[in-house]
């Protein structure tokens, strides 16, 4: 599960379009209206909604495999992508709302608060060791895949210390300017950071290696349901004639 932490993620939305698109479609046809599953136009649409659906995932894991993979002892201020696990700050360890101890956690109740789902997740700092070498990590804007579900209804999902993650985002040489907004690390401003630099410059962290495997994913369905809605266009196009 994807999760853009005090950040709607238009890139996951525009990548699950498709599967509702077509998630619709289906629903509309068990509901009677027959006519959908004929219809050139319908699956046109349907097409039209994959292509976004394909490019963005695209853009994603091909960014993200052009950034270099390094030793976080080699990094330098910029684009990079580090490797290690998952650790608390020294002195803070985070309890989430239903006791969990963790380093990040997102949790959605099973309940509404007016008329939109009270959603609260956590804007601490962690930290990502490699070897010897510490790294700050702001989570703020970040995409966060691979997060233990935490809680039996499903609605708390955390990471723990020890997790091994996959970061890409901006490397900084210190933390300083995030020991600014976070007054509980001013004692690790001296360690280098890494987060989110604003939409041109995301922020994605994930359990494992490889490709961003939401993004890995969808890319392979979205293509198999271009070409399939493109195909039931063209042919139900050509039956209409």
């Amino acid at each position: 599960m994807l999760l853009a932490t005090h950040a709607s993620s238009w890139r996951s939305f525009v990548t699950l379009m498709p599967v509702l698109a077509v998630g619709l479609v289906i629903y509309a046809v068990g509901q009677g209206q027959h006519e959908l599953a004929q219809s050139w136009v319908v699956y046109l649409g349907v097409a039209a909604v994959t292509v976004p659906g394909v490019v963005v995932p695209w853009l994603v894991n091909r960014r993200v495999s052009r950034t270099p993979v390094v030793p976080l002892a080699q990094a330098r201020p910029g684009y990079v992508t580090l490797r290690g696990r998952a650790a608390a700050l020294p002195g803070a360890n985070l309890v989430s709302p239903d006791g969990n101890e963790c380093v990040w956690f997102v949790h959605a109740p099973n309940y509404r608060k007016g008329q939109r789902y009270q959603i609260d997740d956590s804007a601490r700092l962690f930290i990502l060791v490699d070897g010897e070498q510490r790294c700050l990590v702001d989570p703020v804007g970040a995409e966060i895949e691979g997060a233990k579900q935490a809680s039996k209804g499903g609605h708390e999902r955390v990471l723990v210390a020890g997790d091994v993650l996959q970061v890409t985002g901006t490397f900084t040489a210190t933390g300083g300017a995030l020991a600014a907004r976070h007054p509980d690390v001013q004692p690790l401003a001296a360690l280098p950071a890494i987060g989110a630099a604003g939409a041109s410059a995301p922020c994605f962290i994930w359990v494992g290696q490889g490709d961003v495997p939401l993004y890995g994913l969808a890319l392979r369905v979205n293509a198999v349901l271009m070409a399939l809605a493109l195909g039931a266009a063209a042919w139900f196009f050509r039956a209409g004639s």
